[in-house]
């Protein structure tokens, strides 16, 4: 809570100010909340006195710092905003009032498979792998960026995208995706790699908006482009296309994931030996050789 000429006892927030006048004041809090959904506040109107600074009673309602003590004060929001009812005769109290916000819950993830080539895949070919991005939070979210850790064995060969120093990042970042939404990007590398053997390659959500253009924290992650910076990022294969963790308590970072492709060296070689006779050799005799092929 933060404003001047309020003071907080407690859970209650009593504010002072001159009797008989209509006058408005703020109050300010922080959201706490971590789960999605509506929050109530209730304010009232705890004492006050009369121009000779008697506490005296007020016609048509009590005032007290006891949330819910007095008939007329309803947990719901069926009165909200009504001044002109008595509740000491059945009505509304009126000097008791809620206001209802709503938290939205911005939460992103991102999976990544290989599309292409599903068989062997060797020096020189092109791969394309699938970035599926997904909205699990409440709120819409816009501009979101993608970076791509390029590892060694793969070089960028894709229009869509920039390759800075190893990074790459969408020449577009995702103009906008809905509350429980999903969307796809792909990318595509040339096989660089001239030895067998496997190859990871790792991408994460950079940075993202939400609609109102603002960049707020997701609830379970943390975009940046810096690879294996948080706990939850890890080099392994373990949580590989997991999304239900959180990254920020002990779980795998869900915005963050790899795709690990193996890469196959296609190399056939022959000998040939005379096999016999492997003596003299005269017109009309037979020869023989034998052709050795090596994987």
């Amino acid at each position: 809570m933060d404003r001047q000429c309020w003071s907080c006892h407690i859970k209650h927030a009593n504010c002072f100010v001159s009797s008989r006048q209509s006058t408005a004041v703020d109050i300010t809090f922080t959201v706490t909340a971590v789960v999605a959904g509506p929050i109530r506040n209730w304010a009232e109107i705890s004492s006050a006195d009369d121009s000779e600074g008697n506490a005296v009673a007020d016609i048509d309602s009590t005032p007290n710092d006891d949330n819910f003590s007095e008939p007329g004060e309803t947990d719901d929001l069926a009165d909200d905003n009504v001044t002109d009812q008595d509740g000491k005769n059945g009505g509304d109290e009126d000097d008791h009032d809620p206001a209802e916000i709503t938290i939205d819950i911005f939460d992103l993830a991102l999976s990544k498979v290989l599309s292409s080539p599903l068989g062997n895949i060797y020096p020189g070919d092109n791969v394309t792998f699938t970035l599926n991005v997904y909205n699990q939070g409440t709120a819409d979210a816009q501009n979101i960026q993608i970076t791509d850790y390029i590892p060694s064995g793969l070089a960028l060969n894709d229009v869509d995208w920039t390759d800075n120093a190893g990074l790459a990042t969408l020449n577009t970042p995702i103009a906008s995706l809905a509350a429980g939404q999903s969307t796809a990007v792909d990318i595509t590398f040339t096989v660089t790699a001239v030895v067998a053997g496997p190859i990871r390659n790792w991408a994460e959500i950079s940075s993202a908006d939400d609609s109102e253009g603002n960049a707020v924290a997701d609830i379970d992650s943390t975009p940046n482009d810096d690879n294996f910076s948080e706990p939850g990022e890890t080099d392994d294969l373990a949580d590989d296309n997991v999304t239900d963790q959180d990254g920020k308590n002990g779980g795998d970072e869900d915005d963050h994931d790899p795709a690990e492709i193996t890469i196959d060296i296609f190399d056939l070689a022959l000998s040939k030996v005379l096999s016999s006779p492997l003596g003299n050799i005269y017109p009309g005799d037979n020869v023989t050789f034998t052709l050795n092929v090596y994987n």
